[in-house]
């Protein structure tokens, strides 16, 4: 199954949403940029893909946000 990864990364005082090495965006906050990069994600899963999201955390390193077919669509609180 093709795998499709929405990253949600700092960019400045705003955020961005990397797909493919192409980042969409800014958002002003880190929920607005998740917020849709969920609703992609749950589309590309619809489709076949192994979607996820993830974001950056002030260490560089990438945390897993949300999974389709594993976490809650839309998401809770």
């Amino acid at each position: 199954m093709p795998h499709a990864r929405y990253a949600i990364i700092p960019h400045g005082d705003q955020w961005m949403i990397n797909i493919d090495g192409k980042n969409y965006g800014p958002y002003v906050t880190q929920s607005a940029a998740l917020r849709d990069a969920v609703d992609t994600a749950h589309k590309a899963g619809e489709d076949g893909f192994e979607a996820q999201v993830l974001v950056q955390g002030a260490d560089g390193r990438f945390a897993t946000q949300w999974t389709y077919g594993k976490d809650a669509y839309p998401p809770t609180a």
